[in-house]
């Protein structure tokens, strides 16, 4: 036999610890907030660190460095009553001090996404600054931290509550002049909103002023209204140079100019290539002209030398075309082995020796002859 337990608790304690909040509360994401929606890739821990020194350093530079104090609980003036029970009091409120810091991160229930409440007028501008500065710098600062996205304000999901929040963050921004504009909408661990409501919602507040037309652009809008549904609460901002930065993610910036680093080097070198091919071409062809004029002008002044032996009378020239032909006749012939010889210088000196025998007779006779008459 079990025994009932008698000193049972009323239904009215648990629905008064029901409303209570509890010791964390302020801790987890919550209506009317601002700070900075931050993602990251399974190391939360690493990624709060890097948010917290990225965020101050630069929130240092832009505004006045922070003065971290301290918040006390109010204490009561009257020294009349000074008992026991009053100064234990005391001495509880001074224990209990809270700090107060410019950046505190907050529980949102969502796998690798990451809320920083901040104490600041405008967190949009400081997210501007800090990606700028990246772009400009070319340094990556953190590697846990993938989107630094700003949130101006925060609400609960309902409709009304949608509306006075898109009244006082994106009605500002399209009352005076006509501007392109294009929607991101994330909505996470929630079912029951969708996001055509939110767009229906968006697009009255936007179009409520009918002399200016502003109009819808997705490839390069002049704002981005940026609205992120987490559990049951909506934040929401207006932001610039969307796609400038890369959709506000800190490592797609320095990838993009790293990227284009290594494409201007390489054009360079494939510049330098073909300039070095270009130079080497007209070389050769400047060499393959003068070669080419070299033969032609020898050309001509040979055709020049056989025009004036031609033109040189008395049959010179046909006999220097008969001696070449012999000698060519005679290298032949040796290379082949076989003897020289010479046959048309041996016929002349037999005719020489013959004529002057022929002379020699000549010129005897008519000696003899006189002697003869003598």
């Amino acid at each position: 036999m079990t025994k009932q337990r008698t000193n049972k608790r009323p239904k009215s304690y648990y629905i008064k610890s029901a409303h209570k909040k509890g010791k964390y509360a302020e801790q987890e994401l919550d209506a009317g907030m601002k700070g900075f929606i931050i993602t990251c890739n399974y190391n939360e821990f690493k990624c709060r660190q890097d948010a917290y020194q990225l965020l101050n350093e630069y929130a240092d530079e832009m505004y006045s460095p922070a003065v971290q104090g301290f918040v006390k609980e109010e204490e009561s003036d009257d020294d009349d009553e000074e008992d026991f029970d009053l100064a234990l009091k005391k001495e509880v409120s001074s224990i209990k001090e809270r700090k107060q810091f410019r950046f505190q991160a907050l529980k949102t229930s969502a796998n690798n996404v990451l809320f920083i409440k901040a104490d600041i007028e405008n967190p949009c501008e400081l997210a501007h600054y800090i990606l700028s500065d990246l772009q400009e710098t070319k340094k990556l600062k953190s590697r846990a931290i993938l989107r630094l996205l700003p949130v101006s304000g925060t609400c609960k999901t309902y409709d009304d509550k949608l509306e006075q929040l898109a009244d006082k963050i994106v009605a500002p921004h399209f009352e005076f002049s006509c501007k392109t504009y294009m929607y991101v909408i994330k909505i996470r661990i929630n079912t029951t909103v969708k996001s055509k409501t939110i767009m229906g919602i968006l697009d009255r507040i936007i179009r409520r002023n009918e002399d200016l037309n502003h109009r819808a652009n997705m490839d390069n809008p002049e704002l981005v209204i940026l609205v992120e549904v987490i559990r049951n609460v909506c934040c929401m901002s207006v932001i610039k140079d969307f796609k400038k930065f890369r959709k506000y993610n800190l490592h797609s910036i320095v990838e993009v100019l790293e990227d284009k680093k290594e494409g201007k080097e390489e054009s360079k070198r494939d510049g330098e290539i073909e300039e070095n091919q270009d130079s080497a071409e007209t070389e050769e062809k400047k060499d393959s002209g003068e070669t080419g004029e070299n033969k032609d002008s020898g050309e001509k002044e040979k055709h020049k030398d056989s025009g004036a032996n031609n033109t040189s009378g008395n049959g010179k020239p046909e006999e220097i075309k008969t001696e070449k032909a012999e000698q060519d006749k005679c290298e032949g012939l040796q290379k082949a082995g076989g003897e020289q010889k010479e046959p048309t210088t041996d016929k002349k000196m037999v005719d020489v020796n013959t004529i002057k025998e022929e002379a020699v007779d000549v010129d005897d006779e008519p000696k003899l002859e006189t002697n003869a008459s003598n």
